[in-house]
């Protein structure tokens, strides 16, 4: 029987499924659509016609990666449409995306409408970035409206759908290696990653270059990752830390914690925070913490980059999937590799050799945010200009053009 999106995406907090399971069961969700072929490339002679599809612009983490990508296209090259499937918003970040392209609503119009309306604009390269999560439109991309199509984003994994023709990803988190092995899509690694994060413009996000451990006397851990990322072996990882760094406590975030086997780890050395009613309080829970720790084989990407962006450095476990490769991609344009463990055992060592290094810490805290800025993860010209040269030269690979 074949799998939904949503539990797609569920599969990836369980550690028992590998990563043949995964591509497999996505590529028996790809296989319920019939083979259908694209439609002819024309040339135009004009800008370049990208259409993105997303149910995520608006104040969302997704936007985060999503909107400078969009700000900075280069518009005398490029003609922007957004394709929307949310019911309306009317917030500062909808606005922004509505002033950065064509809009188009398409929440609630049926695939064959939504196919027509895509026609109609003649997008030249369609751009989902929903994949299986909650903004979803697999059935549109199925249906192969134009005659290019990638995938990049929104969803840690193949779509499983051969009617897409590339995954936008990099070689950390899908190594050269491992060439195409898992993906139904064609692999597309660009050069400087495909991530680049701005944070929602009404936050306040200053922050302060000095640890906490400084005023506490103690080294603090932290995640903010969602609850069911956090399976046996984590809580196994987390303890063995603790229990390794005489003192130290870890913070969690978010109200699923209550009743969770987390408090077995230490008596009285793990707090829950409530989950923040706004986001600026999000950002300021961050003071709290010296050190995040990853969770894994489903690793943050939004909780990472704000960790980062607010001079908290991340320890990771990279492992044998994309989205257990996500924040060793992130920590890699930083050049903070020695943050990234191959096992266990190593991601264990390097939390406990991090917090044991006060001056190491320290240095950390005053200089990520401004590495943070150097990096493509601040520079959003250096990914969109990656962006736009794929899009070219697979324009110009099907059509003959100089």
């Amino acid at each position: 029987m074949t799998v939904s999106s949503m539990e797609l995406l569920g599969l990836h907090f369980d550690p028992q499924f590998s990563t043949s399971d995964l591509h497999s069961m996505h590529r028996q969700f790809g296989e319920q659509f019939p083979a259908v072929p694209a439609p002819p490339l024309q040339v135009h002679g004009g800008k370049l016609r990208i259409g993105y599809v997303s149910g995520d612009f608006y104040a969302h983490a997704c936007a985060n990666f999503l909107l400078p990508i969009i700000k900075t296209h280069d518009r005398t090259a490029f003609e922007v449409f957004l394709y929307s499937n949310k019911i309306a918003a009317d917030d500062i970040v909808t606005e922004q995306f509505r002033r950065l392209g064509a809009w188009r609503q398409i929440h609630g119009v049926d695939d064959a409408a939504v196919c027509a309306q895509i026609a109609e604009d003649k997008i030249d390269i369609l751009v989902d970035c929903s994949g299986h999560s909650g903004g979803k439109r697999m059935g549109i991309f199925a249906k192969r409206p134009a005659p290019i199509s990638a995938t990049f984003l929104g969803y840690p994994n193949t779509t499983g759908l051969t009617q897409i023709d590339y995954r936008l990803t990099d070689d950390v988190s899908d190594p050269l290696i491992e060439g195409n092995t898992y993906a139904t899509e064609q692999l597309i690694r660009l050069p400087n990653g495909v991530h680049t994060y701005a944070p929602h413009a009404d936050v306040d996000l200053a922050y302060s270059p000095t640890p906490p451990f400084l005023r506490k006397g103690h080294v603090t851990f932290g995640s903010f990752n969602r609850r069911e990322k956090v399976n046996d072996e984590v809580l196994a990882a987390w303890t063995e830390i603790l229990k390794a760094v005489p003192g130290s406590r870890l913070l969690l975030k978010g109200d699923t914690w209550r009743g969770s086997p987390i408090f077995t780890l230490e008596y009285g050395r793990v707090a829950i925070m409530p989950k923040t009613p706004m986001l600026w309080h999000h950002y300021a829970a961050y003071a709290e913490i010296d050190i995040a720790l990853d969770t894994f084989p489903y690793n943050g990407t939004t909780t990472t980059c704000d960790a980062l962006w607010m001079g908290v450095p991340v320890v990771t476990f990279k492992g044998d999937r994309h989205a257990a490769r996500m924040t060793a991609s992130l920590l890699s344009r930083m050049q903070l590799d020695d943050l990234i463990a191959e096992d266990m055992a190593g991601y264990v060592a390097k939390a406990v050799a991090l917090a044991t290094d006060k001056s190491r810490l320290a240095e950390l805290r005053r200089t990520i945010r401004p590495r943070f800025m150097q990096s493509p993860l601040g520079r959003p010209e250096i990914v969109t200009r990656d962006l736009e040269a794929f899009y070219q030269k697979t324009v110009r690979e099907r059509t003959s053009l100089p």
